[in-house]
């Protein structure tokens, strides 16, 4: 094991494109295209680069780089990013759904009952279909 502060600076798309003063997009369409140097390594599908490859590249290729970030980097501030995947918590299982209220079936002799409780039933938000039977 090394010390931490003797690890090389590793880099995301994201942290790329900060550092290069671009969107993540355009860091991808780049690496699609293969207009920036090869990630060094690869994580779950992720391209990732050591800071030093990218600083290298942005030479070679005459891009612009942030100062600002590079120094961020190399002192181990990183902006914090939104976590991916399944959430943890007590909100992972949506709340259970209540039942639906029971069907009835009214008559001609009903009629009041009827309109009262189709009432009901659209004012709690339910949507209802009237099926006629004989």
């Amino acid at each position: 094991m090394q010390a931490k502060e003797d690890l090389p600076v590793v880099l995301g798309i994201q942290e790329v494109g900060r550092v290069l003063g671009r969107d993540a997009q355009a860091v991808s369409r780049w690496r699609n295209r293969r207009r920036i140097a090869e990630a060094d390594l690869m994580l779950s599908g992720s391209p990732l680069w050591l800071l030093e490859t990218v600083l290298a590249d942005a030479q070679q290729r005459q891009r612009t780089v942030v100062p600002t970030e590079v120094e961020d980097l190399r002192t181990g501030r990183r902006v914090p990013q939104k976590p991916r995947g399944r959430r943890h918590g007590a909100s992972a299982a949506p709340p259970p759904e209540e039942p639906l209220p029971a069907a009835r079936t009214f008559s001609a002799a009903d009629q009041t009952a009827a309109v009262e409780f189709l009432a009901s039933m659209l004012a709690q938000g339910y949507s209802v279909v009237i099926k006629p039977q004989r």
